[in-house]
């Protein structure tokens, strides 16, 4: 392929739809556009090149508007193929208490007092439709006369085929992991094709394809909005595309309007035009009345960082949104008592979602519980975990790769070939394969503790550091974390938040059952493993 003309499409896709592409991305898109170029039957990469700019090059007055049809057709098709659709409804539910308990009844309220029963609602990136949706049943939660209002919910994405199933309004099981049963009973009907959203609901919400990107504000409902929710978009976005759609954002909002964003999205960023408002759970970007800004100063200066924000999030937010990369991470900043101990964010999961832990075959791999459920084959994971125990590696592997897309658990048997190829010292597809297990399980986390483990053997600590914190996150009881965590800290000489995690490993310890064992390597009983905190403690004072 001509590298030139490669790095010329690669820098018009990413102008075009904002998106911050990298290197290592490269093969996947480049295989993605071979089969366009195979599709559309063209010859090679310099048509497909100018059969995308024909749709931009507004100079050029011999491009006829068949041309311009086809080419944005092929933008459309394009779009389709390389963003992601990952969601789910409440997604972070610190933010959307928030928005129910806090800035949707201001904004109500300020409505109210003018005599103006109109409020819009715009969800920008919005993918399959679980956050509109979401917002819609938080105003009728909120508003008791919700018929005497015109309510406009607003979703956009640049993926038609999103907004298309958005549009139908059907989800499976999965896009209800964080909320409770009663929840979809009550604003879903359950149907062959899964749940549908009511109709009262549904109602309340329209979809458009936009570009965040792009200056105009489409589509026009767009206009005089009162909320706007932008959240985990702006991450895969390059600076300045983030600094034209927080331009579009604001000129769209209303005086008074909100703008809410992902944790940590706009650090960086340029945000004069707004009042900056913190919250607990959230910081917030406001447009200021009659475009006066408040003064701020004494805000900025009060250690108003997203970090300190961010550690002192209720437990239930979204793993997504958990800064990782924070070093602040204990169990104070997660605000966990001893009740807590026992009802981790995974067991929340399990609970919302009619399920218990002990319907579930539980493993206890390196000292920390995780689900397996061999819901219609458990013999294959079975099998699969004896020819690991047998060191057979690679009939793991080769056993692994065979089997159907459709199985089950796909999860569990990506995470055993993923053992396999570490046991071979295969550490790149070993990470290639958790991954996989991620992808299908985000909060899998034998895959998060064998990622944490690579990382040390290669030593980043910062990656080491970043998982095992995710862990803790979704089990907060998991000893074994916060050792490790101690162990990578002492390495990286920080013995303060050292000392701190071999504490609360041991503070845990003291409330076990001696009897009680950890397969770390080798199995460990809990006594063994409080002299081991014990001798690293010793050390670091």
């Amino acid at each position: 392929m001509n590298q030139v003309l490669w790095g010329k499409l690669v820098e018009l896709i990413s102008e075009h739809i904002g998106f911050y592409i990298k290197v290592k991305d490269y093969p996947s898109l480049q295989s993605k556009i071979e089969t366009r170029i195979n599709t559309l039957q063209l010859s090679n990469i310099g048509d497909y090149y100018k059969l995308l700019q024909d749709s931009i090059d507004s100079k050029s007055g011999n491009i006829c508007s068949s041309q311009k049809y086809r080419s944005k057709r092929e933008w459309n098709a394009l779009a389709n193929i390389i963003t992601n659709g990952e969601s789910f409804f409440f997604r972070d539910r610190g933010q959307f208490n928030l928005l129910e308990q806090t800035l949707i009844p201001q904004l109500v309220e300020k409505k109210k007092k003018f005599q103006d029963f109109n409020l819009k609602i715009w969800s920008s990136g919005c993918s399959t439709g679980q956050e509109p949706y979401s917002l819609a049943i938080l105003l009728d939660r909120i508003i008791p006369d919700l018929s005497q209002w015109n309510i406009n919910v607003i979703g956009t994405d640049i993926n038609q085929n999103f907004l298309n199933k958005a549009r139908i309004g059907i989800y499976q099981d999965w896009s209800f992991r964080l909320t409770n049963p009663l929840f979809k009973k009550s604003y879903f009907t359950s149907t062959k094709q899964g749940w549908k959203i009511n109709n009262n609901i549904r109602n309340l919400v329209e979809f458009y394809q936009d570009n965040i990107v792009q200056d105009q504000i489409t589509p026009i409902p767009c206009c005089g909005v009162d909320l706007i929710v932008c959240r985990n978009v702006f991450i895969y976005f390059k600076k300045a595309s983030v600094a034209k759609g927080i331009n579009k954002f604001y000129t769209a909002l209303n005086s008074g309007g909100y703008f809410m964003t992902g944790h940590a999205e706009l650090q960086g960023i340029t945000l004069n035009q707004f009042e900056i408002l913190s919250f607990p759970e959230s910081v917030i970007y406001q447009k200021p009345e009659n475009g006066i800004i408040a003064d701020n100063s004494a805000l900025l200066e009060s250690k108003m960082d997203i970090e300190s924000i961010e550690t002192n999030l209720d437990t239930n937010i979204s793993l997504l949104s958990l800064n990782p990369d924070s070093d602040s991470l204990e169990l104070d900043d997660l605000n966990l008592n001893s009740d807590d101990l026992t009802k981790s964010p995974r067991e929340i999961y399990l609970q919302n979602n009619n399920q218990s832990l002990e319907a579930h075959n539980l493993i206890f791999d390196r000292g920390r519980s995780s689900e397996i459920t061999p819901s219609f084959d458990g013999g294959v994971i079975s099998e699969l975990e004896s020819l690991l125990a047998q060191e057979k590696y690679d009939q793991v592997i080769q056993q692994g790769q065979k089997i159907n897309e459709q199985q089950s658990d796909k999860h569990l048997i990506y995470y055993l070939i993923a053992q396999a190829y570490a046991k071979q010292s295969n550490l790149i597809q070993a990470e290639i394969y958790c991954q996989k297990a991620l992808d299908i399980d985000s909060i899998f986390v034998p895959a998060l503790y064998l990622l944490a483990e690579i990382a040390q053997t290669k030593n980043n600590l910062k990656k080491a550091k970043e998982f095992l914190k995710r862990i803790i996150y979704l089990e907060p009881s998991s000893v074994i974390a916060y050792v490790e965590l101690g162990s990578v800290y002492t390495k990286d000489a920080d013995l303060t938040r050292a000392n701190k995690m071999y504490h609360t490993a041991y503070k845990i310890l003291q409330d076990l059952p001696s009897e009680q064992t950890f397969d770390h390597g080798a199995i460990i009983t809990v006594n063994q493993l409080i002299t081991r905190v014990e001798e690293e403690l010793s050390k670091i004072i």
